[in-house]
């Protein structure tokens, strides 16, 4: 059933269902992609501003496109949902009380001879702000918002010295996840690129985290791709590194792929905590990395959001203030 109710709590909506909550309630409004999205923000509203009933957060998976609701299918993209409601919104007597929030993605960004970020901010347009890079994820990009989301994840108790190794090597895996992530992206392989990684694909070269390419080789031959695909993806991903490696780390923060993001930062991170545990003489290393990696994508992105967001409440890392600018909000 698609409801058009203005209850803010439970309901799928059609795109005038919720233009309508909107215009007939005082409370404002944030409407992002996805759950994980939702969760974010959740966390980031209640460290800035308490818990404020009145901030509805909804996502775009919460608003149903039929093929007879305003000419568009069922399987557009949340992103493209988003900003059709921010489209439709914005010359409203009551867009004040509106926000859409999306993904950047790769937009914005100069990939040809030299990798730039053109736009090198929030880009708001009318109601409609891009996340700061290329997905929510990049915002924790920093050592400062990983640390505790990481400690948590480990069981070893050599805890404090893998941590140490990863920070020595935090802008390298960075660099790492991004060209990794533009490689999938060019050779049109993002999804079997990301499955492809995994600890055991990198390694130390004494103190400097690398690629092992000839397991990254192995297992991208696993998922069953092309051996010419798979030369591609290996081709292009050093290509790419080499021109990262010399990159502004502020550029390549913001256009690394969120999701390949975590991955890599999460496979490092394992990788960090089998190097200290068999310098250390540990009898099962393999166990304590492989305890690292248990929990999934969306327990550890949470772990990251509830970080940021409090790293957020004392200002010390980047986040969307747009929004809550726009909707003139203060803490």
């Amino acid at each position: 059933m698609i409801h058009s109710s203005s209850s803010p709590n439970g309901n799928i909506y059609t795109p005038a269902g919720y233009r309508n909550m909107v215009k007939m309630s005082k409370f404002k409004f944030i409407l992002v992609e996805g759950k994980d999205d939702k969760t974010t923000f959740k966390y980031l509203i209640e460290e800035l501003f308490g818990k404020r009933p009145d901030i509805i957060v909804k996502g775009a998976h919460e608003i149903r496109f039929g093929s007879n609701i305003e000419n568009r299918e069922d399987d557009i993209g949340n992103r493209e949902r988003v900003e059709i409601i921010a489209e439709s919104i914005k010359n409203k007597k009551y867009a004040k009380r509106f926000v859409g929030f999306v993904d950047r993605e790769f937009r914005g960004f100069t990939l040809d001879n030299e990798i730039k970020d053109v736009i090198g901010k929030h880009n708001v347009t009318d109601r409609l702000i891009w996340s700061r890079g290329h997905s929510l994820e990049n915002y924790y990009f920093d050592f400062s918002s990983l640390r505790r989301p990481l400690r948590h994840f480990s069981m070893t108790p050599h805890f404090d010295d893998a941590l140490d190794l990863f920070e020595q090597n935090f802008e390298q895996i960075i660099r790492l996840a991004c060209s990794v992530g533009l490689a999938g992206m060019k050779c049109g392989m993002l999804q079997y690129v990301k499955r492809s990684i995994d600890w055991t694909v990198l390694e130390f070269n004494t103190l400097d985290l690398t690629i092992n390419t000839a397991n990254w080789r192995r297992i991208l031959n696993q998922k069953r791709i092309k051996s010419e695909d798979v030369n591609t993806i290996i081709e292009t991903f050093q290509k790419l590194l080499e021109k990262l490696l010399i990159t502004n780390f502020n550029v390549v923060r913001w256009i690394c792929h969120g999701h390949i993001g975590i991955t890599v930062i999460w496979a490092a991170y394992a990788r960090c905590v089998f190097e200290v545990c068999q310098r250390l003489g540990n009898e099962d290393p393999r166990s304590e990395a492989i305890n690292v990696i248990r929990a999934n994508e969306t327990v550890r992105c949470n772990g990251c959001a509830s970080e940021w967001a409090q790293q957020a409440l004392n200002k010390s890392c980047e986040y969307p203030a747009e929004i809550f600018n726009l909707l003139e909000l203060t803490n």
